[in-house]
């Protein structure tokens, strides 16, 4: 037998298979009702759409957020810097008035000894005697930390002197 003669040309034969696949499959979209699952689709690629803008929207607050509690930190850090500097100036503030206080109580220390000598010296009556022993008395004082102290001190110590 005689194989049948073609009835039309090949690119006329690959359009009726283009035509009838695309029919066949518009008649299978048709019985399974696939506009519905389109709209589903398009109501799910929505929803989709929807909660990544909502996650942007958190995002960008968080990272506005995030801005605002670094420079709070900033801040933060710069105070407590500087208040560690005060810190600093107040600890060796204090560090000198103790040193100054213990120096002062030193030369209190050695002007209550002065008083008792010169008290001793008192004791005795000798006119003389307490003049030289009193000017013996302020002459061997201890050098004052500055010289208003001294000026002070030796007022002090003849005041007493001429009102015991």
């Amino acid at each position: 037998m005689k194989p049948p003669s073609k009835l039309c040309s090949t690119d006329s034969e690959s359009i009726g298979r283009e035509f009838i696949a695309s029919w066949s499959q518009y008649i299978s979209l048709l019985e399974t009702n696939s506009e519905q699952d389109v709209l589903n689709l398009l109501n799910l690629l929505e929803s989709v759409r929807v909660k990544w803008q909502k996650s942007e929207a958190e995002t960008n607050y968080y990272k506005e957020k995030l801005a605002k509690s670094e420079e709070n930190n900033n801040e933060l850090k710069t105070a407590n810097e500087r208040l560690n500097g005060k810190l600093l100036h107040c600890q060796s503030s204090l560090n000198r008035v103790s040193q100054s206080k213990d120096a002062i109580e030193d030369e209190l220390e050695q002007y209550k000894k002065q008083w008792e000598k010169l008290r001793s010296v008192l004791k005795d009556g000798d006119e003389a005697f307490i003049s030289d022993g009193l000017l013996t008395i302020i002459n061997n004082v201890p050098k004052p930390l500055t010289k208003s102290r001294q000026n002070t001190t030796t007022s002090k110590a003849l005041y007493f002197y001429l009102n015991v």
